[in-house]
C-alpha cells in the first residue's frame, strides 16, 4: 500500500484524511536493533506489566448489536494495573477493517475520575467517551468520529 484514503459515509463524500508515501524503499533488511536500542534505556523507570486476560465481549456480558460496517472484532481482553491503583479491569475490544484498528474500553462509571462525555479528534485520532447507565465507554481510533459513534451505540450490555 502506497496510499489510504478516509472518506465520508456515504457516496460522493469528500476524502476526510489521506496517508500516503512520499519515498519507499524495497529491499531493504530490518534493522530492529536500532530501535530497540533506545527502548532499552530504563535507567529512572519502573517497568509496570499491566495484567492482560483473553475474553471475549460475550463472556464479559458484552455484545455488538449492530456490526460496524467493514468491521471484524480482532481480540477482547481484560486489562488492570493493580499497582496503580485500579480496581477492577479495564475491557478492551479491537475491531479491525484490515487497515486501521478501533478500540473500545468498557469500564465501571466513577464519577469522581469520569468527567464530561466528549468528542475529540487529535490529528488523525478521534475518541469517543460515554457513560452507558454505570459503565464509562471510551472509543479511539483512526477514523471519524461518526465511526466511533456506532461503536459506542451498538455496545450492548447482556447482563
Amino acid at each position: 500500500m502506497l496510499r489510504a484514503d478516509v472518506i465520508g459515509p456515504g457516496a460522493g463524500q469528500p476524502v476526510l484524511e489521506s496517508t500516503a508515501f512520499s519515498e519507499i524503499e524495497i529491499g531493504v533488511a530490518a534493522q530492529p536493533e536500532t530501535v530497540l536500542r533506545g527502548m532499552r534505556r530504563l535507567d529512572d523507570y519502573r517497568v509496570v506489566r499491566p495484567l492482560k486476560q483473553r475474553t471475549t465481549l460475550e463472556a464479559e456480558g458484552w455484545t455488538l448489536a449492530q456490526p460496524v460496517a467493514g468491521f471484524g472484532l480482532a481480540g477482547c481482553l481484560k486489562r488492570g494495573l493493580p499497582s496503580a491503583g485500579a480496581e477492577e479491569p479495564v475491557l478492551q475490544a479491537v475491531f479491525t477493517d484490515g487497515l486501521t484498528h478501533v478500540s473500545v474500553f468498557v469500564e465501571s462509571y466513577q464519577p469522581q475520575r469520569h468527567g464530561e462525555e466528549l468528542l475529540a479528534r487529535q490529528g488523525a485520532t478521534a475518541t469517543v467517551t460515554r457513560r452507558r447507565g454505570e459503565h464509562w465507554i471510551t472509543a479511539v481510533g483512526d477514523v471519524p468520529p461518526a465511526t466511533l459513534e456506532l461503536f459506542v451505540v451498538a455496545l450492548e450490555r447482556r447482563r
